[in-house]
């Protein structure tokens, strides 16, 4: 058992978020009791006094396939940095020891800024590569975050997704760019037999699913996974109107926006996650709430790519909305402290009304309790409960952040970046103590990852040859897409 004593804690009494100086006593993975002056002889000790005491951060949506790619790319918007990020003739076959150390190194990043749990929509090397998947979820095991891991799957050729591609595509580029992909069936049975190989009770990594986007997936293959969906009760994301070009794909191709696409294909419920949403109407978010689906806002991403801005504040109304970095490569930050500042500040730019503001409060429930949502885990996580499970964050408060902070909500959300994070724990285990990583020597990681940078940026020099003239077919399809708005 372990009592954190005298901490500065974000509870939720009647609805009502309050910050109160109290005790916490976990035994084993859960919350046991919250309250002052709490007695347990038995229990371990830890220190609380001049600290923050929060729910761990929820990370809804990574792609950890991208993690070497750190501070690589700019200037690109989605459709042009897709022919960049990867070799396209030749592709990416990272070893299953790159892909441990790829998602150990974003797992590093969040756990130092307080993120316990992350939902990673993770490209392996093949469709059903199961000893990559394994190599996934092994580096979070090992780790100690909690994850949701959602192989990424897509089966429609990348010149058939975008606008006035298929006619500007040499046959070289279709060939490279239609997979090899197995059948739907195939893949369902990859994907559900993953779900039973991970998901079961107690664990802390666990499966779900992903649909790449509507326009890169057939109609069987989604629904399919959406059975899978209802059949196991686990999270389906799939990446919905991130762009203008998406906007614009949704209308011809379908004559529709992709939410009416979806929904018509009777594929929106409760686990349905919506990733960016960008460019959805009042009649989009109306069927997003209807049928119970979810949210996730990428602030950062949808900035640096120059993705558009999401109606945050009408989704945050509606719908769980939960918050994610998205790819490294496209963010080149794995903090959520960051993206719950640039998430509020972009709803200041958006709206002269100043009565549609989020507010402090609501960009630190997007990161909790709304994520919790998102990963089907709202009973488990997301707030710090009596009976819940021990995901939380410790902030020294002895700093410039918090020294004369009258809102520590305010605190979180604009001076916060991380580097107060003191102490982790996940399933009621110190992951992070002191400021040090309790089951992993970074060191050790950092040397290793010095040893394959050679190779990383000998993808990277592929990448950037192998995209000349992908390069700029993408561009012209982006720029016709974007006629009316150029």
């Amino acid at each position: 058992m372990l009592l954190i004593r005298n901490g500065t804690a974000r509870l939720n009494t009647g609805g009502r978020t309050q910050y109160k100086k109290t005790d916490i006593l976990i035994e084993k993975n859960r919350i046991r009791q919250i309250g002052e002056h709490l007695s347990c002889p038995d229990a371990d000790t830890l220190n609380a006094s001049g600290m923050l005491v929060i729910p761990g951060l929820i990370n809804c949506h990574i792609h950890s396939h991208d993690n070497f790619n750190k501070a690589w790319l700019d200037n690109m918007p989605l459709e042009i940095w897709m022919a960049n990020v990867r070799p396209f003739f030749s592709g990416v076959r990272h070893t299953p020891e790159m892909v441990y150390h790829r998602t150990l190194l974003g797992a590093v990043e969040m756990l130092h800024s307080g993120i316990t749990s992350v939902m990673d929509d993770v490209l392996l090397n093949s469709p059903t590569d199961a000893e990559c998947l394994d190599m996934v979820v092994k580096a979070y095991e090992d780790i100690g975050m909690r994850a949701v891991v959602l192989p990424h799957t897509k089966n429609i050729p990348m010149e058939k997704t975008i606008p006035y591609a298929e006619d500007l595509f040499t046959p070289e580029m279709k060939q490279a760019g239609c997979g090899p992909y197995p059948s739907e069936e195939k893949l369902l049975e990859f994907l559900e037999g993953s779900i039973k190989k991970y998901n079961h009770p107690g664990r802390r990594v666990t499966l779900g699913l992903s649909d790449s986007a509507p326009q890169r997936c057939t109609a069987k293959l989604m629904r399919g996974v959406r059975d899978l969906s209802v059949q196991y009760h686990v999270p389906v994301v799939c990446h919905v109107l991130e762009t203008f070009v998406q906007k614009r794909t949704g209308e011809i191709f379908y004559g529709k926006s992709l939410v009416k696409y979806l929904a018509e294909l009777g594929l929106l419920n409760e686990n349905f996650v919506l990733i960016h949403c960008n460019w959805i109407d009042a009649d989009d978010l109306a069927l997003i709430k209807e049928n119970g689906c979810k949210a996730v806002h990428n602030p950062a991403c949808n900035m640096k790519m120059g993705s558009g801005i999401a109606p945050v504040y009408d989704m945050t109304r509606r719908v769980p909305a939960g918050l994610g970095t998205d790819n490294i490569s496209a963010n080149d930050s794995a903090s959520l402290f960051e993206a719950m500042k640039l998430g509020a500040l972009l709803s200041k730019i958006r709206t002269p009304e100043f009565r549609h503001w989020l507010r402090a409060e609501d960009m630190v429930r997007m990161a909790t309790e709304f994520g919790s949502l998102c990963m089907n885990q709202e009973k488990e996580i997301g707030t710090l409960e009596e009976g819940k499970k021990a995901d939380l964050a410790l902030l020294r408060m002895d700093n410039e952040h918090y020294a004369l902070s009258a809102d520590y909500d305010n605190a979180l959300v604009y001076s916060e970046n991380g580097s107060s994070v003191d102490t982790v724990l996940v399933d009621g285990n110190i992951v992070l103590r002191d400021g040090h990583l309790t089951l992993l020597d970074e060191q050790t990681l950092f040397a290793r990852l010095r040893e394959l940078r050679p190779a990383i940026l000998e993808e990277h020099r592929a990448a950037l040859k192998e995209c000349r003239g992908i390069a700029d077919v993408f561009e012209q399809c982006y720029r016709r897409c974007n006629q009316p708005r150029l």
